[in-house]
């Protein structure tokens, strides 16, 4: 089947040693630094790690949430505090890029972030060929044993979901009159496939639109390609066979529900 919203993936939420840390001040003198674990996370989990690390060092009962709207962070805490965004002690190491914050601030105890937090790919048509997760369900390691009465025993852990589309009609090419616009399509679909290929956590929201933009969210990971059953490679391939040359598609991909 073919879904009839434009949907949308957020993704790019890798901790690393080179982006973990979080300076700020809870009296404008005293610095204190936040870590960040290292790994990867949905933005949602990404929003609940910062809060946690700055609980951890310092007494304002901090909270970092989510607009869903602008994929924007806001930090509030009890009374006001400070962000070293540009001049914090670990300033070339910090996870203020991450999180979305470009300049300090100071005078406030709530926070939003300049520009959105890690990274959104908004497919240019509805995505194809679509099956949802919940009509795509199976059993996890499953096992059926039969006895020499006839009794079936199906034995498993639990049931595995999973979303399958196809991206079709990738492209740099404008103007467009029936696809969104996207001058750098091609290089968006590619750098979240690289992503998607690690096994990182994802975000997919099948309904993007205005009001609708925090409905249905799936935690989910790349579980399958056509060039590989694991989901490690991908290969955007130019549609010549319809005559459509800068026009991309990426085959049918398999995303896991996490949760």
């Amino acid at each position: 089947m073919s879904i009839f919203n434009y949907s949308a993936f957020t993704y790019g939420h890798t901790t690393t040693e080179n982006n973990q840390w979080i300076n700020f001040s809870e009296n404008g003198v005293d610095e204190l630094s936040a870590q960040l674990p290292i790994g990867s996370v949905t933005l949602d989990n990404y929003a609940n790690r910062v809060a946690q690390a700055m609980n951890e060092v310092g007494t304002l009962n901090y909270t970092c949430t989510v607009n869903r709207e602008t994929l924007k962070l806001t930090i509030q805490g009890d009374s006001e505090f400070e962000l070293y965004v540009t001049n914090g002690t670990n300033v070339s190491i910090s996870a203020y890029g991450l999180m979305g914050f470009t300049t300090n601030r100071s005078g406030a105890s709530s926070y939003e972030s300049d520009v959105i937090s890690g990274f959104v790919y908004e497919p240019q048509t509805p995505l194809q060929r679509y099956v949802d997760f919940q009509d795509n369900v199976r059993s996890n390691q499953s096992s059926v044993n039969e006895s020499a009465s006839g009794v079936v025993e199906v034995v498993s852990f639990g049931q595995v979901e999973t979303m399958e589309c196809e991206i079709p009609l990738i492209t740099d090419i404008t103007p467009q009159l029936y696809i969104k616009e996207n001058s750098n399509g091609v290089s968006d679909a590619r750098n979240f496939l690289i992503y998607a290929i690690t096994k990182s956590p994802i975000e997919f929201i099948p309904n993007y639109t205005n009001g609708n933009k925090a409905n249905n969210i799936t935690e989910c990971i790349l579980e399958s390609t056509p060039e590989d059953r694991n989901g490690t490679a991908f290969k955007l391939k130019e549609q010549y066979a319809r005559k459509l040359v800068g026009y991309y598609t990426t085959g049918l991909l398999t995303f896991r529900k996490l949760k």
